[in-house]
């Protein structure tokens, strides 16, 4: 059910993910680097297309598109659940909500999906959702 969202692994691990954009505001005393802009790769797209179309073809993977519901209920308040770091318990209802969770927080905050697939994150629950499709 989520080959078409697991073929993704080896080029999230393999393939330039987005470009940082700077509009030169950064030149400051301190040195600290404000980052402006990201423009995701077509990978990134063609993931979240992926997810979407996982999620519309399986309305019942994350009822209602309450994907937090069912991340708080796999935490049950255990930090590092709650981060979706430690997958060796997670179902394939809460890999997919993790994953749904972030293209959805990129809305809010730029870097979501960068922070995830650069820390493997995003990555883990792919392979996740691959072991739990065997």
């Amino acid at each position: 059910m989520f080959e078409t969202l697991t073929k993704y692994i080896d080029r999230l691990e393999n393939e330039e993910i987005c470009e940082l954009e700077d509009d030169g505001l950064n030149d400051n005393e301190e040195g600290t680097i404000i980052i402006t802009h990201i423009t995701y790769k077509d990978v990134v797209y063609e993931l979240e297309d992926e997810v979407y179309n996982v999620l519309d073809n399986n309305p019942n993977l994350v009822l209602n598109n309450d994907y937090m519901s069912v991340i708080q209920e796999y935490a049950n308040g255990d930090t590092n659940k709650m981060y979706g770091k430690d997958t060796k318990d997670m179902n394939e209802k809460v890999a997919f909500a993790y994953i749904l969770s972030t293209f959805r927080a990129e809305r809010f905050y730029d870097g979501a999906i960068k922070s995830s697939i650069e820390d493997k994150r995003m990555i883990n629950w792919l392979k996740r959702l691959k072991e739990l499709d065997k």
